[in-house]
């Protein structure tokens, strides 16, 4: 059997906190209605109005150029290279074409797809992980950041993994790791996934045990085991 790769990835159940950059133009009128002037104050800054400044004269703005969107999504799709999508999909068991590609399951071997990304290691790509009750219900990630006691109703921990290969994921391991537990807790499920298949795996969590806290949730860190992984194969959206 070959040898296995492991991959590992941290996962925060209670809070994303996107970052936002960027500069926020507010626009009173139709564009180009009216002209912007600019100037610099006393301290060297530079900056625009809509109105005449002392000192100050009209800005040269860049044109806008518009553009047609299909237009554009029809270049783009000419320009795309070819591949297996809407040929049946990759034929691994074929082996590799003359140049090193791929060759779909219809024969075609005009792919621009390299074999060895995609047959010669296993890609998986797992959703963030869900906190259940002991009904089942799905435990809000608002509330188990807000609510302190929120984390004593968690029973289970499920997730699901998604193969972005075209061989099957075969001995596929999902452990949990919790701070304060010396022993992974290994989630049930299959352990093969089939090309570009779905699997489903959970956890039970023992309340009993002291490392089911918020806390802990937060630190939670997942590995996912395969034969012929490959290191670089994420799991977050």
């Amino acid at each position: 059997m070959s040898r296995r790769q492991q991959h590992h990835f941290s996962i925060s159940l209670l809070h994303t906190v996107p970052l936002l950059t960027g500069v926020l133009l507010a626009l009173t009128s139709p564009l180009g209605a009216e002209e912007i002037f600019k100037y610099v104050d006393k301290d060297g800054k530079v900056h625009f109005s809509t109105s005449p400044q002392s000192g100050g004269a009209k800005a040269e703005l860049p044109k806008v150029k518009k553009e047609n969107f299909d237009e554009r999504l029809q270049r783009v799709r000419a320009e795309t290279p070819p591949n297996c999508e809407k040929r049946g999909g990759i034929d691994c068991a074929r082996g590799p074409d003359v140049d090193g590609s791929v060759v779909c399951l219809d024969g075609f071997s005009g792919s621009t797809l390299a074999y060895h990304s995609h047959c010669g290691t296993i890609r998986l790509q797992a959703d963030a992980p869900r906190v259940l009750d002991g009904a089942g219900t799905l435990i809000d990630a608002k509330v188990l950041h807000s609510v302190p006691s929120a984390a004593d109703s968690a029973k289970t921990v499920t997730m699901t993994l998604r193969s972005l290969s075209a061989l099957p994921a075969e001995d596929v391991r999902v452990e949990l790791t919790f701070p304060r537990l010396p022993t992974p807790l290994q989630a049930e499920g299959p352990t093969t996934v089939d090309p570009y298949g779905f699997a489903e795996y959970t956890a039970r969590l023992d309340p009993r045990r002291n490392y089911v806290t918020r806390e802990n949730l937060r630190k939670l860190v997942i590995r996912v085991k395969c034969s012929k992984c490959s290191p670089e194969s994420e799991s977050l959206r």
